[in-house]
């Protein structure tokens, strides 16, 4: 298959207008996996390279620091924090387990590992992507519902 930047617009539709509905398929599914692990990998990295960084400006004196990095990087204080959680909460799971990744969206994990959501949550959303299931935006608001609703240990 060519580089599509290689291609001007008439041989890219010479070159997508040959393809059969079978290959198309399978091009649209491999765009899908593709583009997914790459936004995990995305927050994942950013998360880990911000969590180091924000270690290493912790004292008062050096906060600025970690304030002028997420503004040259031109993200927002919250995507920057969101990022961390996910690195935290979630970071070695998947790192320990890859075949995880393409199992969830990357704004999945955002919520899933975000302050108003349990960490039996996101277990129970590992443990159904153990089994197959895609977790979508949609399901991870489910589960964080889900868990909230259940009382702790503490309260029963």
């Amino acid at each position: 298959m060519p580089y599509a930047a290689d291609l001007d617009a008439k041989q890219l539709q010479q070159f997508s207008s040959a393809l059969t509905d079978k290959e198309v398929t399978q091009l649209s599914d491999w765009a899908t996996r593709t583009l997914n692990y790459a936004g995990i990998e995305m927050v994942l990295w950013s998360g880990g390279v911000l969590s180091i960084f924000y270690a290493a400006t912790a004292s008062e004196s050096r906060r600025v620091q970690f304030k002028r990095l997420i503004r040259e990087l031109r993200i927002s204080e919250t995507q920057a924090y969101r990022n961390m959680a996910v690195w935290k909460r979630a970071g070695k799971t998947l790192m320990d387990n890859p075949e995880l990744i393409e199992k969830f969206a990357a704004e999945s994990l955002k919520i899933l590992c975000g302050k108003h959501c349990s960490a039996d949550a996101l277990e129970s959303a590992f443990e159904s992507a153990r089994h197959g299931f895609y977790i979508d935006i949609q399901t991870a608001r489910e589960l964080r519902q889900e868990h909230a609703a259940k009382p702790s240990c503490l309260e029963q």
